[in-house]
């Protein structure tokens, strides 16, 4: 389930991959963790999806050793959408389309397993330095992209209050995408 293809046998025989490999079979085997997971890829999917049909590339889990950090790091899982181009024009539209496909994983991810933090630091991470590098590359516009992230939660928080279907559509999307994560053994 865990793809270690990146890794040496010496490297599979080390404390560090032996904590790595231990700290995500821990969370796996958490009920309702996979289950959370799943729904918060599909969340992104979902309100993503309303810029469109999203081309999205799927990324199974995997433990992989950071040269830069000298430390072996672990992946849980993850959609990579390939979003539309944004149009100079309607930067805006475009801005606020992603920052709700962005925030909507980490909300969906608190509200079905509360005891962890929605897994959307790096969610939030790249939608920031995306903000970023469109106000550089489109230049004569501000973003604040803080602003941005915390209007899209709290939308994306409403409309999940709003739309007694919208959870249920996550889901479904979620129990797709969980063969597709490899998650077919694993319970939790």
């Amino acid at each position: 389930m865990i793809d270690l293809s990146e890794l040496t046998e010496a490297q599979k025989a080390t404390e560090g991959f032996a904590n790595t490999y231990a700290g995500m079979m821990n969370l796996y085997s958490r009920p309702g963790f996979i289950e959370a997971l799943c729904a918060h890829e599909a969340a992104h999917l979902v309100f993503y999806e309303r810029m469109g049909s999203i081309p999205f590339e799927i990324v199974r889990p995997k433990i992989y050793y950071n040269n830069s950090q000298a430390r072996f790091e672990g992946y849980m899982a993850a959609v990579k959408p390939q979003l539309p181009d944004c149009e100079p024009s309607k930067w805006r539209e475009w801005v606020s389309a992603k920052a709700l496909g962005c925030a909507a994983g980490g909300v969906v991810g608190r509200l079905l397993f509360p005891h962890a933090d929605g897994g959307d630091h790096e969610d939030k991470r790249l939608f920031i330095q995306e903000c970023a590098d469109l106000v550089r590359h489109l230049g004569g516009i501000s973003i604040n992209a803080e602003q941005v992230w915390a209007s899209a939660k709290q939308e994306v928080s409403r409309e999940l209050e709003a739309n007694p279907t919208l959870m249920p559509s996550i889901q479904k999307r979620a129990a797709e995408l969980r063969p597709l994560f490899g998650f077919t053994t694993l319970q939790g």
